[in-house]
């Protein structure tokens, strides 16, 4: 499987529960990608799913790309 980018940064740190982006900043967690680990942008996605739909919605546009691709049933 290739690389498949979800979600911003932004979007990422707000659904972050257990505040490990907020502890990178400081540097109290070493590594967290985006922050204190470079997030290198794919150029060829396989697949982009927008922020701009619920996780549920999100989660069908996957399963229907990866059953479209065979890797699932």
């Amino acid at each position: 499987m290739r690389f498949m980018h979800l979600l911003p940064l932004r979007s990422c740190e707000k659904r972050d529960r257990r505040g490990l982006n907020a502890k990178a900043r400081p540097g109290k967690v070493l590594v967290v990608t985006g922050i204190t680990d470079p997030n290198i942008l794919p150029t060829g996605p396989e697949l982009t799913v927008t922020s701009h739909i619920t996780s549920m919605e999100a989660a069908q546009e996957i399963l229907q790309y990866r059953q479209s691709q065979g890797c699932i049933s």
